[in-house]
């Protein structure tokens, strides 16, 4: 990430790492998927904007459905416009909630141990 206000940005980059082992781990032990795909889509109308990170996870079995994996699976995924119930989606959104606040709290014990 780079731009005019340099050093926050090199903060930002160095936790950007943690944060998204952290969240694909979240995702694995909610969902277990095969793997979990990142991808960084950044622009809006062919113009460069914000930084989007999506964390997908994807399952071998998705192949009967939707042939190509990756990037293609996303798109085919959005066409096919197919949505998960709502309650599975808040089921999941609280599962996160409460390992991630769990990770945050045993981080900051040991940084206050430290």
């Amino acid at each position: 990430m780079s731009g005019p206000s340099g050093h926050s940005e090199n903060v930002e980059s160095a936790e950007l790492g943690p944060l998204l082992r952290q969240v694909t781990a979240t995702i694995r032990a909610i969902l277990e998927p095969d793997q979990v795909y990142v991808c960084l889509w950044s622009f809006a109308g062919w113009v460069a904007g914000h930084l989007h990170f999506v964390l997908q996870p994807a399952w071998s079995r998705l192949q009967q459905e939707y042939p190509r994996p990756g990037p293609f699976l996303q798109v085919d995924m959005f066409q096919a416009n197919e949505l998960p119930p709502r309650r599975q989606v808040e089921a999941f959104v609280e599962k996160a909630k409460a390992i991630l606040e769990a990770a945050d709290a045993k981080d900051a014990a040991l940084g206050s141990t430290a």
